[in-house]
């Protein structure tokens, strides 16, 4: 036996949590492994990933019981581990965002090993080695905030790539990709994993399990419920219980005949050449739910900048119920526009998870009064099963908790047009079911859902019409 990393017995408490995120969790992971820690969102499977690495409890704090090794050596306390543990052990957080620190993607890449003194030739070859891993050789030289949520995260992987790290975390890191850059990205797991290195991948879906793994660590509200070979698990009920609510008649037949939102031949150039928008052309109906959709990188995000306001409309067209608002500014759009982002944690404002649900609500107090602040916001936790945490500060929920929190604060206005960029990026089945549901009932009062999305085999039995972006 050769183990890695060591779990014995381990409970960890978030800071200000009542309940442990895992709770007596035990295993061993052998050098070379491919293993995946597969659950639901909440079950812990992110907080067993950064204790790996020391990031738990050495940078967040919180309390630990129990003991976790690496190798002969276990892992502390102590901020100061995680440098050391930096060398060993590379992680790809499920937002990429998280660890992308430099402008450029070149940079990007050459920053770990230019910070361990890798010698600039070896830099190099390692930057072009796992740009063509990841398929982004093309993209070498552009701006990491110009790329799509997808193409970002391929960046986070290859900048991970450079470290040469003996034990590869990938934390839910296909939930973002596209079907066929996910298959890619399965490849390349299983092509690194040949190599010699250890593999840790976590997944909320089963479609997100990749295929090179040969074992499932099962979590369920903190604790483990099965460590099992793959193909034994194929054959359990997690598999059952994975499966989105498809049995249903697409919601939200338009309430009205005339568009609330027309775009017309809306195209957009990012500079450097680098594509944004191929001109499109659609119309939104009140009461519809909508679903754009397309490989990373064709232009879905860019297209909800672009309604949004946050990137100028130079070509094309945006009507809303008949009027240009095309070169109006973002706070008017504001008025009849809500967008929850792809990453929750880019539009949290408020330390309570009540205070983000309700934060919009107190921004029109001369509208609403205290009690019907009350009132709103604890039936909306409540409909999202975020009532407990409603004290816990938001980044400390889950990335599905998360996503739940930021599309329930963005419908709290009722906004005539709801955007939703990728909402099925990191949810399990009960989760994605309980956004759709909720966006149904918001879509039978009148209010247009836009869904931005990658993921068209979930969101089909939910929406009435697909754009398809190419």
């Amino acid at each position: 036996m050769n183990a890695v990393i060591t779990f014995d017995r381990v409970t960890y408490t978030y800071e200000h949590a009542d309940q442990p995120a895992v709770q007596d969790v035990s295993f061993e992971i052998e050098q070379g492994e491919f293993v995946t820690i597969y659950g639901p969102n909440g079950s812990g499977k992110s907080t067993l990933c950064q204790m790996m690495n020391g990031l738990i409890p050495g940078q967040l704090g919180g309390d630990r019981l129990g003991l976790v090794m690496m190798r002969d050596l276990p892992v502390g306390l102590e901020a100061e581990q995680v440098h050391r543990l930096a060398e060993q052990v590379g992680m790809v957080f499920q937002d990429p965002d998280a660890q992308l620190v430099v402008g450029v993607v070149e940079d990007e890449l050459a920053f770990a090993p230019e910070n361990l003194r890798v010698e600039p030739e070896e830099i190099e070859r390692r930057i072009a080695n796992a740009l063509q891993q990841v398929g982004m050789t093309f993209y070498r030289n552009q701006n990491v905030n110009h790329l799509s949520g997808g193409q970002k995260q391929r960046v986070a992987i290859a900048s991970v790539l450079t470290m040469n790290s003996s034990i590869l975390i990938m934390d839910d890191i296909t939930s973002s990709l596209d079907p066929e850059t996910k298959t890619a990205m399965f490849e390349l797991l299983r092509s690194i994993h040949e190599q010699g290195v250890t593999v840790i991948a976590t997944a909320s879906r089963p479609d997100c399990i990749p295929r090179g793994s040969t074992r499932i660590i099962t979590m369920e509200a903190g604790a483990m419920m099965q460590d099992m070979p793959l193909n034994d698990a194929v054959r359990t009920s997690i598999w059952e219980q994975a499966k989105p609510n498809l049995h249903r008649n697409p919601s939200g037949k338009p309430t009205a005949s005339t568009p609330l939102l027309e775009v017309k031949k809306l195209a957009y150039q990012y500079p450097m050449g680098q594509r944004g928008l191929q001109p499109c052309s659609f119309e939104v109906f009140p009461g519809e739910m909508l679903a754009v959709t397309g490989p990373n990188g064709c232009g879905k995000t860019t297209l909800s900048k672009l309604l949004m306001g946050l990137l100028p409309s130079h070509k094309g067209t945006i009507f809303l119920e008949g009027k240009d608002v095309s070169r109006t500014s973002i706070y008017e759009r504001a008025s009849w526009l809500s967008f929850a982002h792809q990453q929750p944690e880019h539009q949290f404002v408020a330390d309570t998870v009540w205070e983000e649900c309700v934060y919009s609500l107190r921004m029109q107090q001369e509208q609403t009064s205290l009690s019907d602040i009350e009132e709103q916001g604890t039936r909306m936790l409540e409909r999202i099963g975020l009532y407990a945490q409603r004290d816990q500060h938001p980044f400390q929920l889950s990335h599905g908790e998360k996503r739940l929190l930021s599309v329930a604060s963005m419908c709290m206005t009722q906004p005539q047009l709801l955007i939703l960029d990728e909402p099925t990026s990191g949810q399990d089945a009960a989760n994605t079911t309980s956004i759709f549901e909720f966006c149904a009932e918001l879509a039978e009062q009148g209010t247009a859902i836009l869904i931005i999305t990658h993921d068209r085999q979930w969101i089909e039995p939910w929406v009435t019409r697909t754009i398809v972006l190419m």
